[in-house]
């Protein structure tokens, strides 16, 4: 079971590593509010800057938003889960340090769990606690327990166990530290964390797309631009991105740069053709090619 946790883990921050990788490209191609594009663009293609899609094209921003809810909500379960699990732990840790009582137990029998990879070993024993009446009962409990405690709790040997006075029905065999088992579950909360952050990171993301394409859409100003610059890139999947970048000057403004993914304006525009650009007023680094 540990290797299976272990594989799941491993192959969770491969895919968390390509995210964030994404995550960070696609940061860098949508440049915030507040700060120009280039002023100039390279005179080289291959130091030219990474073209992105228009703001609006094809919906992004919204699939983008599904899909950061979608992985933000599945992420979750590796966070909620294990969380629950060390609660659980610590409670009852905390219980049976603060109001435990140690009585002895006899052991009734003892199994192994086979698995695909690795064994997990249970002891079962019985105990007797008090109840309020001053009568005593009789119970019984499974636990799991390491390979070296298993080979030495033999059926009909005694061991102590610690158990909680005001509900005797939680116990534990004394001895068997469970530091392992928190680490682990903190461990894996904290992965699941890295994900819902990524998750959180797509969501904001594509918001901050959706409230662009909004402000222009609603707000937006149409201007004069020439275009400066055509040319193709690779896309993540081996594809071709017809690439055209513009630059327009607004009143009181230095001269702005930008570039997008325009497959129209690529087949249809030259260098040094007029082109409309539809720009968010007071912030037009925030602009597309109208066309």
């Amino acid at each position: 079971m540990m290797l299976t946790w272990i594989a799941v883990i491993t192959f969770g921050l491969i895919a968390a590593v390509a995210v964030v990788r994404w995550v960070i490209r696609r940061a860098a191609d949508n440049p915030p509010a507040g700060q120009p594009c280039l002023a100039s663009l390279p005179e080289t293609a291959a130091s030219r800057p990474t073209a992105k899609p228009p703001l609006g094209a094809a919906g992004s921003g919204g699939c983008g938003l599904l899909f950061g809810l979608a992985w933000t909500m599945f992420s979750l379960i590796f966070v909620l889960v294990p969380l629950g699990v060390l609660i659980s732990e610590l409670r009852t840790a905390i219980l049976l340090h603060t109001g435990g009582v140690t009585t002895e137990a006899v052991v009734i029998s003892r199994r192994i769990d086979p698995d695909s990879e690795s064994d997990t070993y249970y002891v079962t024993y019985r105990y007797w606690a008090p109840l309020p009446q001053g009568d005593r009962r009789q119970l019984t409990h499974e636990e799991s327990v390491d390979w070296d405690t298993y080979k030495t709790l033999i059926p009909e040997s005694r061991v102590n166990v610690r158990y909680v006075a005001v509900k005797p029905e939680t116990v534990r065999l004394e001895g068997q530290s469970k530091t392992l088992e928190i680490v682990f579950l903190t461990g894996f909360m904290l992965f699941g964390g890295l994900f819902v952050g990524i998750g959180l990171w797509l969501i904001y993301t594509s918001g901050q797309e959706i409230r662009y394409d909004r402000l222009l859409s609603q707000h937006g100003a149409i201007t004069a631009a020439r275009l400066t610059d055509r040319w193709t890139q690779t896309d993540s999947d081996g594809g071709k991105d017809y690439c055209v970048a513009f630059c327009f000057a607004v009143l009181g403004q230095p001269e702005i740069t930008a570039t997008e993914i325009n497959r129209k304006a690529y087949h249809t525009l030259q260098v040094g053709d007029p082109v409309q650009v539809r720009y968010a007023p007071g912030k037009p680094e925030i602009c597309r090619i109208e066309i």
